[in-house]
C-alpha cells in the first residue's frame, strides 16, 4: 500500500513539472514561511539517518540567509550553508567532528508588482572543502533540495519561476514552482542538468500558519536510467508563528522511496528542521514567494 502512495505522490510531482511555469531551480529555501521586505533567516535541518545511533546529536546542515529589497519588485538574497557530521565510533567516516563550509549562494528574487507570478535566479560559487566528505555527506542527505551547496568544486546555476495562488478569504496560499539547475563541475567531468519541481499550500492564521509541501528533483541528462532512478522527492509539513517582526516555525520532511537517484530513503527515515526569520523595514513587494 506504501508504495501505491508512493508512486501517486510520483505522479503527481510529474503533473507539477507540467503545470509550473518553466524556467532555469531551487536555491531560496522552500521550506522558510513567506515573509516580506528585508530579513535575516536562519535554518537548521536534522536528518535521522535510519536509527543510527553513532550519528551525534550536534550532526545537522545550517543555512544562513539575507533578503534585502531594493525595490518593490527585486530582492537580493544570499545564503550561507554549513554542516557538521560526527560519529560516535570509527568507521567510513573520521569519528571526530567533521565542519564544512558549503557553497554560497547569491541570487535575485523577482515578484513584478499587481502580479501572481514569481521568478528567482543565482549562482553558488564553489568554495566547499573537498576532504570533509562526512560534513558533505549530511548536508546532502538533510536538504536534497539543495545538494549543491555541499559539493565540491561544482558551480551551480539555478532559477526558477512560478505563480502563488490566494484564496478570497485570504487564508488559504499556494504556490506552484518550476525550473532548473546546472551543475558546472571546475576539476574536470561533464555538466549536469536537474528538472525541478515544488507544490505547496499554507493555511494562514491572524498570528500562525500551517503548510505542506511535495517537491522532488529529476536528472534529465541521465539517459541510461528511468524516471525513478534518477529522481528524488519528498513530503513536508512545517508551521510557523510571527510575534512582531520574528517568525519562529519548524517542519518536518519525509523522503519517499528507497531507490531514488541518492537512495535518500533508504539512509534518512525522516529530516527534522526548524528556521527563525527576523523582518526589517516596510513589509511588501518580493520578500513574499506566497
Amino acid at each position: 500500500m506504501w508504495e501505491n502512495v508512493h508512486n501517486s505522490l510520483r505522479a503527481a510531482f510529474a503533473v507539477l513539472l507540467l503545470i509550473a511555469v518553466p524556467s532555469v531551480g531551487m536555491s531560496q529555501s522552500i521550506w522558510l514561511p513567506p515573509a516580506e521586505g528585508s530579513s535575516v533567516s536562519l535554518e537548521v535541518f536534522k536528518a535521522d539517518w535510519a536509527g543510527d545511533a553513532n550519528v551525534t546529536f550536534a550532526s545537522a546542515a545550517w543555512f544562513l540567509t539575507g533578503r534585502y529589497q531594493t525595490s518593490p519588485s527585486i530582492t537580493i538574497v544570499g545564503e550561507l550553508p554549513l554542516s557538521r557530521f560526527g560519529r560516535k565510533s570509527v568507521g567510513l567516516f573520521n569519528p571526530e567532528a567533521e565542519n564544512a563550509v558549503g557553497n554560497p549562494y547569491l541570487g535575485m528574487l523577482i515578484n513584478p508588482e499587481n502580479s501572481l507570478l514569481i521568478g528567482e535566479a543565482g549562482v553558488r560559487i564553489p568554495i566547499t572543502p573537498d576532504d570533509k566528505f562526512g560534513a558533505s555527506l549530511n548536508g546532502w542527505y538533510s536538504e536534497f533540495d539543495r545538494w549543491e551547496a555541499f559539493i565540491p568544486d561544482l558551480l551551480t546555476v539555478r532559477g526558477r519561476l512560478g505563480k502563488k495562488v490566494i484564496s478570497s478569504s485570504g487564508n488559504v496560499h499556494a504556490r506552484f514552482l518550476g525550473g532548473g539547475t546546472l551543475w558546472i563541475p571546475t576539476e574536470g567531468g561533464d555538466a549536469e542538468v536537474f528538472a525541478d519541481a515544488v507544490g505547496q499550500i499554507w493555511l494562514r492564521g491572524d498570528q500562525f500558519m500551517f503548510g505542506a509541501t511535495l517537491s522532488g528533483r529529476t536528472l534529465l541528462t541521465a539517459s541510461d536510467a528511468n524516471f525513478t532512478e534518477r529522481s528524488e522527492f519528498q513530503l513536508g509539513f512545517g508551521a510557523s508563528g510571527t510575534f512582531g517582526n520574528v517568525r519562529p516555525g519548524f517542519h518536518v520532511h519525509l523522503p519517499l522511496g528507497d531507490e531514488g537517484l541518492m537512495g535518500i530513503g533508504g539512509a534518512v527515515d525522516v529530516v527534522f528542521g526548524v528556521n527563525i526569520t527576523v523582518l526589517f523595514g516596510q513589509p511588501g513587494g518580493t520578500g513574499s514567494l506566497e
